[in-house]
Parts: structure tokens; sequence; C-alpha cells
């Protein structure tokens, strides 16, 4: 879950070092299609001019001369063709863009840009042979809605998502656009200086150098530990990874505010494009001077404005900026009436009409689980295409009606073109800052620190007792617990249909886990139940009542009580009670801990040493006792499982034991769960400390990872390794990922306040390291929230005076 504190912001240069070698690749690769854009309409007006003239095709000059008849009416087949093609794009879209995000989730990123960049360069294959050859351009129209340079952009952007903490996101992708931009503007100028021939054939030349820079440089930026692997037909269906978009209701209104965006301004581009060359003629030097002052734009506003805007007004404010700004360049375009003012009023106001795609991919990042970034992208890029395809049709239409030549020979409608332009964008900035001022309310919290203190009043008031809720408003957290509540509740009344809801994974029950410690010991079983129904509907075979049925029977009478309990005490009772019902819960957890915790001080070994196992356990032994471990059983009842086995085990032996399908050792599941009594009762019978998992995860990965503070302590005691590192090459005590550092650190205060329980002594060690922290590295509303948790969590020796006094000192 994102907090609202307020991390340190790299500046753009720091952020492109981070990315890498993915900045020189896409340099190279956009050189290209600099080169190649802006020609691109004119290969296709060449082509259909042949229709309306003897001339030989090699005489064809469209891109030097629009004004011959042939090129006037082969840019009205050109029209209509992209009419058709806004049709076709979207169907074309739908099926390829969430198919690419599934596919890079799964096996990486590396090895889905590869074959994206290469398939989407076959439809340059087919336009050479057009310039060259005179071979059909039909080919190449019919490949291009399927196979486009948005596939790789997608990749990309999922890419930049991998490399960049969360705060810097959005200004990453941006990064990437303006680097892109950079590129094209020199394919651009490039361009210029060369003959249509000359330019394919530099162009065609420089594909193979980015795929051996793709093959030999381009990192891999997806580790194995964090790809969806559950892949299956179903997710390969097109509509599959979509309902991402709106799982929660911020999700859903940021997808409509891309949608909005993407149609206003690709139906403002399709007719601009055509309305410019209409009422003054508006040659193929034109084009690559407007390309280059409107990318020239972008790279200024992209480089230099974007990531400060969203400083200091957020990302949703950033885009309505841009959203005012794209109104403003429509309604004073449709006044020019000469190529050097159109320039002026592109160079001025093009770049902030390219922040709604960056700013939304960056904030939408940030409310989804790291599996999920490559359908996420995925998932955004088919809408803004599908919706920018849609707009693109309705120009086409629009133009086709009024934009065209009359029975006279002449263009007397073309104001109808003007208006109509003007009202979509006003229309669409109107109906956009609506959703923008909800918006704004539902992700103040996600906002960094200095966009919170210039909009104080879009905060939504809340009281107290209710903040920390309003902080898993609308996250994915939020979400998988509502999922999770209605399963069970469903599961209680013998009414459930697992079909009904999302897939929801193991894996993605595990992350909820570790980043709700606090909600999730109340829903636990609640996310198995969602684990199971997974697996039953990823096996291709309904889920009936009684298959769920049975696994809720089979779960231990205490969490069936306590969970009917809770459930009931949160669908009948008001805010407050709901708080109290969780907080009961969780103080039945600190007493099974500490029963745990005194059972295991018990039964200690003078040999701390890991030892051998003299046992084997089978698959299915190694699963009862791991289950037993991860549901935070008493000691004794592990005992005696682990002696019921009839193997003659011994708790050495179920330690040493290894889960076949991860590597996990009963270690692992205990450390990863929280269940600090078991951690010390496993090491205790002698577990080996830094045993890794087929990930090279440690416990001590784990604990960090999952800001389990005393947990992690034990082990560091227990002389596990701090730096011994992992597949992804990430130390111990940088957490699974890597990113458990600076003040997201294990010892963090922060961290540490979280991790206490309701003892004198762990609240006693929170608040001195709390007053001896700098005030600049603590961000006051996270430490509000986190109190008011604290203190509901520990009742019997939360000392409020002592956080008062540290508030204070903030």
């Amino acid at each position: 879950m994102e907090t609202s504190q307020a991390p340190s912001q790299r500046n753009s240069f720091q952020i492109l070092v981070a990315l890498g070698s993915i900045v020189p690749w896409t340099l190279v690769a956009s050189i290209g299609s600099g080169m190649l854009t802006p020609l691109s309409t004119y290969v296709s007006l060449n082509f259909f001019a042949q229709r309306h003239t003897d001339i030989p095709p090699q005489e064809l000059t469209c891109q030097i001369d629009m004004s011959p008849q042939h090129c006037q009416l082969a840019l009205v087949d050109g029209n209509r063709l992209v009419t058709v093609l806004a049709f076709i794009m979207p169907l074309c879209q739908f099926v390829t863009l969430p198919l690419v995000g599934v596919i890079s989730d799964a096996y990486g990123r590396k090895k889905t840009i590869l074959v994206v960049y290469c398939l989407s360069n076959v439809t340059l294959i087919f336009t050479d042979l057009f310039v060259f050859f005179n071979v059909s351009y039909w080919f190449a129209i019919a490949l291009n809605p399927f196979l486009n340079a948005q596939l790789v952009t997608t990749v990309l952007n999922s890419t930049c998502v991998d490399l960049l903490a969360s705060h810097e996101r959005s200004a990453g992708i941006a990064l990437i656009s303006s680097m892109d931009t950079v590129a094209y503007v020199i394919g651009l100028l490039v361009g210029m200086h060369f003959t249509l021939h000359q330019t394919f054939l530099i162009a065609s030349c420089i594909v193979p150098c980015c795929i051996l820079w793709c093959i030999f440089v381009f990192p891999e930026t997806l580790p194995p530990e964090k790809r969806s692997l559950s892949i299956n037909y179903r997710s390969l269906l097109p509509w599959d990874p979509l309902p991402i978009l709106w799982r929660t209701n911020t999700l859903a209104r940021l997808s409509l505010a891309t949608a909005i965006a993407a149609f206003v301004d690709e139906s403002s581009s399709r007719m601009m494009g055509t309305y410019y060359q209409r009422v003054m003629n508006w040659t193929a030097q034109d084009s690559y001077w407007f390309e280059t002052y409107w990318d020239f734009s972008m790279i200024v506003w992209l480089t230099f404005i974007f990531g400060l805007l969203v400083i200091y007004i957020g990302e949703i404010g950033t885009m309505a900026f841009g959203r005012l700004v794209g109104s403003v360049y429509v309604f004073i375009a449709v006044f020019i009436r000469k190529p050097s003012l159109a320039m002026i009023n592109c160079l001025i106001c093009a770049g902030p009409m390219t922040f709604a795609l960056p700013a939304v991919a960056g904030l939408k990042s940030r409310l989804v689980n790291e599996s999920e970034q490559g359908r996420m992208q995925a998932a955004i890029s088919t809408v803004y295409i599908v919706s920018g395809s849609f707009g693109s049709i309705l120009g086409g239409f629009i133009f086709e009606a009024f934009g065209n030549v009359n029975a006279q020979g002449t263009f007397d409608k073309m104001y109808l073109v003007a208006l109509f332009l003007v009202v979509l964008n006003i229309a669409g900035m109107l109906v956009s800052f609506a959703l923008f001022y909800d918006l704004f309310g539902r992700t103040h919290h996600l906002m960094d620190e200095r966009a919170r203190q210039f909009f104080p009043s879009m905060k939504r008031q809340l009281s107290e007792d209710t903040m920390l809720a309003a902080g898993l408003e609308n996250s994915p957290e939020e979400y998988f617990v509502a999922l999770a509540v209605a399963l069970t509740m469903e599961l209680s009344g013998g009414l459930l249909a697992a079909r009904a809801f999302p897939k929801w994974d193991p894996e993605h029950a595990r992350v909820f886990a570790s980043r709700s410690r606090s909600i999730i010991d109340s829903f636990w079983c609640s996310c198995q139940l969602c684990a199971v129904a997974s697996a039953v509907y990823s096996g291709h075979k309904d889920a009936s009542d009684d298959d769920l049925m049975q696994f809720f029977s089979a779960w231990p009478s205490e969490q069936r009580k306590r969970v009917s309990g809770l459930l009931s005490s949160c669908s009948k009772k008001g805010t407050g009670d709901i708080d109290a019902a969780i907080a009961e819960a969780e103080d039945q957890v600190a007493a099974e801990g500490k029963k745990a915790a005194a059972a295991a001080e018990a039964t200690t070994s003078a040999d701390q040493k890991p030892a051998e196992a003299t046992k084997t356990l089978d698959e299915k032994q190694v699963k009862q006792v791991h289950s037993a471990i991860r549901w935070g059983k008493p000691v004794e009842e592990i005992q005696k499982i682990v002696s019921d086995l009839g193997i003659d085990a011994t708790m050495t032996d179920a330690a040493a034991a290894v889960d076949g399908q991860n590597g996990n050792l009963a270690l692992h599941i205990s450390a990863q769960n929280g269940h600090m009594g078991l951690t010390s009762f496993l090491l205790d019978s002698r577990a080996n400390v830094n045993a890794q998992n087929f990930n090279g995860q440690t416990a001590l990965h784990m604990s960090v990872e999952y800001d389990m503070y005393f947990q992690t302590k034990l082990l560091l005691d227990a002389k596990a390794d701090p730096n011994l590192e992992n597949t992804g090459g990430h130390k111990a005590l940088t957490g699974l990922e890597g990113a458990k550092t600076g003040q997201d650190a294990w010892d963090n205060p922060m961290n540490i306040l979280k991790a206490a329980g309701d003892t004198e002594e762990e609240l006693k060690l929170a608040f001195e390291a709390l007053a001896a922290a700098d005030a600049k590295d603590m961000d006051r509303v996270v430490l509000a929230q986190t109190g008011m948790r604290k203190r509901k969590q520990c009742p019997q020796h939360w000392n409020a005076d002592r956080f008062k006094e540290i508030m204070q000192k903030f």
C-alpha cells in the first residue's frame, strides 16, 4: 500500500541513469520512427494517387507538392482509409495489447520487447517493398493495426515501472517519452535532408542494430520471483487483464479520464492534420517542421516541467493542466491560416497535451501489485489506443461530411469542422475537470508532501478514527479485503460461484498478507479461501458449493469461529464497532503469539547450529507441517503433528523439510507470516537460519521485506547472514526486492513502531527511536496514522503523552 510519505525525489538526470541501457535503445529505435512517420501519410498518398493519374509510380511526388489534382483526390482516399482503419484499430489493439502485457508479466520484459519490436517492423518491410519495387501497399496497411510501435511502448513503460520507485514512475515514463521524442526529432531533421527512398533505406538499416542491442545489452528488469507464471489460456484472452482498470472506484475514474483524453486528442488530431492541408498549402516540408516543433515542445515540457508539476500539483493536477492547454491550442488553431503561426502555437501548447498517458500510467502503477505492472500498462495502453481510435473515427466522419470538396470544387463547410473541434475540446475539458475534482480528493494521500501542503482543502474530511481507513481507500489492499470478506460471507451461506470474482492466486494472498499485516490477522482464512477458489478456477472447472464448503469445513474450529464473529461485526455494526472487532481479533493473535513464544522458550536447545535431518518427509507430510506453521498453530500442536507422521521424525527433520514447489522451509513460512514465537521455536530446533528457497530468499529476506523488526533482530541474533543475496542480487537486509533501504530500512523508526506489539519494552524502543530520528526523514501524516492504529492495537501499554511529544517535535 502506498503511504503518504514523501521520499526524496531524484532529478531527471538521476532517473535517466537509473533507467540505464533502456535509454540509448529507445533513442536509437526512435530515430528511424522520426524519419518515417511524417512520410507515412505521403507514401499512402502516392499509392492512392496512382488511381487518379497516368503518371508513372516512380514520378509521383505528393510529398513535395500537394497542389496537383491527383494528390488532392488521393487525400480523400487516404482520409477514408484512416476512417476505416479507425474502425479496425480498436479490435486489433484490444487483442494484441493486453496479450503483450500478460506475456511480459509471465516471461519477462526483455524477451517480450525483442519479439514485439521484431513484429512491429514487419510493416516496415512491406512499406520498403512498395517504396522501392511498387509492391502493393495494402500488405503494410493490413498489418499496421496489429503490429505497431505501441506494443513496444507498453513494454517499455512496464520496464520503467520495474526500475523506479513508485513516486518516480510518472516522471520516469515521461522522461522515456521525452527521450523517444528527442530521437524522433533527430530522425525528423535527418529525414528532411534526404529523399524518400534514401530515408527509408537508412531507417531500415537501424532496425537490425536495435535487435542486436536488445539481445546483448537490454536488461531483464522483472526477476523470476516477481513474474506471474500462472499463465493459462484464460489469461491470454484479450479481455482477461482489462478488469484491473475498474477494480476500484479510483482506477475506474482514472480509466475514464484517460479514455476522454485519448478520444478528444485523437479526434482533434485526426481533423487538424487535414484541416491545415485544406486551409493552406501544407506540404511535406511543413509537416516535417510541424512535427519538429511539436516534438521539441514535448521534450521541454516532459523533461523539465512535467516532474515539477507532479511534485507540486500531483498527477491529477498535471492531467488537468494538460487538458486545459489542449483546449486553448485547438481554439487558437482553427483561426490560423499561415504555417508559421501554426508552428508557434504548436511549440507553446503541444507538450502539455501529452501529459495524460505518463501521469495515469505512473499513478495507476502505484495502485496495483508489482506482479501486475505489465497487465496494468497494457490495459492503460489499450484504453488509450481504443478510445483514440473511436475519436479518430468521429474525426474522420466529421471531416468526410464537412471537409471534402463540394460539387462546385470548393470547401465551403470547413467552418463546421472548426466549430466541432472547439466544441469537442471544451466539452471534453468540462467532463474531465469534473472527474479530476473527484480524483484529486481520492489520490490526495498519494501526492508528494509539497502538493498536499499546496492543496490542503482538497483532502477529504475524515475523523481521527477513520483516517487509517482512508489511507486504504481505493488501494489494491482495500479491494482484496472487500473481496475476501465477500467470499467468506457468501461461502457461509453456500451461495458462492467462484467465477463471479476476479482470480487471485496464492502469490496475491501472500503479498496482501505482508502489506496489510494489521488487517490480515483477522482475514487470513479469507485469503486462503481466495487462493483455493483461484486454484479451482484455474483448473478449468466450476467451483461448486461443495468444493468450497469442503475447504471451509477443514478450517480449525477456532479460526472459523473467529472469522465468523468478525464478519458478523463488520456486516452489522458501525465503523467504531468494526474497529473494536478488528482490535479484538488482533488481541487474540497477539495472545496466541505469546503462548507460542512461551512454549518455544520451554523447548530451547543448547546447540544452535543447523542439524542434519535424519528422516525425509514426503510431499504430503511437508505440506501438513508447513500448513500448521502457516496458520500459527501452538507449538504443542505442531510437535504432535510431527510425531504423528509415523516415521519417527523430529522437529529437526521437520525444520529441514523443503517444499518441492518453491523451496521454502518451515522457517521461511514462519518468518514471512510474522509468527515470531514459532520462528524462535524453529531456531531452537536447529533450523538453518540461512537456508535459501528456489529464489534465493532467506527467512531474513522475508522478515525485512514485511517490516517485522523484532523478528528480524531475532534472526540476526541467531547469526542470519545480512549480506546473503537472492537470485535477484538483493542482500537479505534489503528485502526481497532490495528496496528496504534509506527511509524504508528494516530499522527505520517508523518500521519499528509499526512492528511494535502491546508490550512496554517494544513500544519504549520504538518511541526512543522516533525521538532520535531526524525530522526531515519523517512524514507527520504517516506517523499520525500509524500512531492511531497502534493506539488501538496496544491499549494496555500505549503512552499517549509520549507519542504527543514526538509528534510535536516533527
